[in-house]
């Protein structure tokens, strides 16, 4: 089948399937609209109780419907870019026909779509980690002004949809640091083409715009304190229910540590579910803890964390999970509610969206067959890498940064991890375009 004919095929389900059934809106969404009512240059709407990006576009749909189609289109354009960037890495006719075919059926996994018809911000994340996806790739190949802003523009709209987005922008700007430093302006073995040097100054210089991102991304979030309810729901599952770690907060200021105790002992536990403490921070009984977490309980609680990394690696993996999802975490949830004639297709999950132990043993095996093929580029491996460890990242922070809705906010970060091991995955089997043919993946 010609590759425009699969391409149509794929734009064509994605958007049915966006408007198969009415769009669906969420206790979130009211928060998001509620937040496009205000001007758009004003501090409310900047630095307010959402990320602005979502009530942007809002702002310029106007309505469910519109915001759904508009979100469908985007995610269409965005995944179409990083098909052809991949297909591009793969020899030209069945080879990129193979690769290009396969990244776009990784985006008719339920987990990619099933976001498109609701008022959320998810898929809007899942277009800018697809721009990020082949940005990343394209600077392996080539680095050039317009890819590295390419990049740059995806993490600030990504970092404007989701506040996890900042963290993980941060991280990535560090690393970009902290490798130039390292490797310094060493002469290359191989001479570069003008204007093809990857050179540690250039990327020392994206680091540092990714970290000014970040920087800008952090300061208005801060500033709303919108994370004060995430921060509450943290501590209701991870904190209030250990006495030993409520005693930890309690010597760094948390005030009516004894009245938490007390609270978690008479609280019932559910066998199979974590225990959620919450107490009543609307009663006045507890206006010292409410005071607390408004001005103090979220920098004391990433000092628990900096200081803690057992904590942080082991307790995403607890059983009972710490945290309290919508359906127990069953993301199919969102795709049906309301939605209950939409069906998905079967096949593609099991094959391209595994369970994670596939998923590992899938990229270990590809790696073996990489380095068996002797082929390999070492830039386009190594920014595979970051995606797949940035994307575990941002995993963890949105595990970290949150108590609820758990399933629902690492989904950015797992798609990410999956992106970077296919991507592997197709270079490992097909036969790849020789670096002295002619490619065009992304801007010049």
């Amino acid at each position: 089948m010609p590759a425009g004919a699969i391409w149509a095929l794929f734009a064509g389900y994605r958007i049915w399937r966006s408007v198969s059934g009415p769009p669906w809106q969420w206790q979130d969404s009211a928060t998001y609209i509620a937040a496009a009512r205000h001007p758009l240059l004003s501090v409310a709407f900047l630095a307010g109780q959402r990320a602005p990006v979502v009530p942007l576009l809002w702002k310029l749909t106007g309505t469910p419907e519109s915001y759904v189609v508009t979100q469908t289109v985007l995610a269409v354009a965005a995944w179409s870019v990083l098909a052809l960037t991949v297909a591009r890495l793969a020899r030209p006719g069945w080879a990129a026909t193979v690769a290009g075919t396969a990244v776009l059926g990784f985006a008719t996994c339920w987990k990619v779509l099933e976001w498109d018809w609701s008022v959320l911000s998810e898929s809007v994340s899942l277009s800018c980690v697809a721009l990020i996806a082949a940005a990343t790739i394209w600077l392996s190949r080539r680095f050039s002004l317009p890819r590295a802003a390419t990049l740059v523009a995806a993490c600030v709209v990504y970092e404007g949809a989701r506040d996890q987005a900042i963290w993980a922008a941060g991280a990535t700007g560090i690393g970009l640091v902290a490798w130039a430093a390292l490797r310094g302006e060493q002469p290359s073995r191989r001479p570069a083409a003008r204007g093809n040097r990857r050179s540690p100054r250039r990327l020392a210089a994206l680091g540092l715009v990714l970290l000014a991102t970040a920087g800008l991304g952090e300061a208005g979030a801060a500033y709303s304190g919108r994370n004060v309810v995430n921060v509450e729901d943290v501590f209701v599952v991870r904190i209030f229910p250990f006495p030993s770690r409520v005693a930890w907060f309690a010597r760094h200021g948390m005030p009516q540590s004894a009245s938490l105790d007390a609270l978690a002992r008479t609280t019932p536990a559910k066998p199979g579910k974590a225990e959620v403490v919450g107490p009543d921070l609307q009663a006045s009984s507890w206006a010292p803890l409410a005071g607390w977490f408004d001005h103090r309980a979220e920098v004391t609680f990433l000092e628990f964390v900096a200081t803690h990394p057992g904590y942080d690696l082991t307790t995403p993996f607890r059983r009972p999970e710490l945290t309290f999802n919508d359906a127990g975490g069953n993301l199919a949830f969102y795709g049906v509610v309301g939605n209950g004639t939409r069906s998905f297709l079967p096949v593609l999950p099991a094959l391209l969206f595994p369970s994670w132990p596939v998923e590992a043993a899938l990229a270990a095996g590809s790696l073996a067959l990489v380095a068996l093929r002797r082929r390999h580029d070492p830039e386009l491996l190594a920014a595979l890498a970051a995606l797949a460890l940035t994307g575990a990242l941002s995993m963890l922070i949105a595990w970290q940064g949150d108590g609820m809705e758990v399933a629902r906010h690492t989904v950015e970060g797992s798609v990410q991890v999956r992106l970077a091991v296919l991507v592997l995955a197709l270079l490992a089997v097909l036969p790849l375009r020789d670096r002295s043919e002619p490619n065009r993946a992304g801007l010049s």
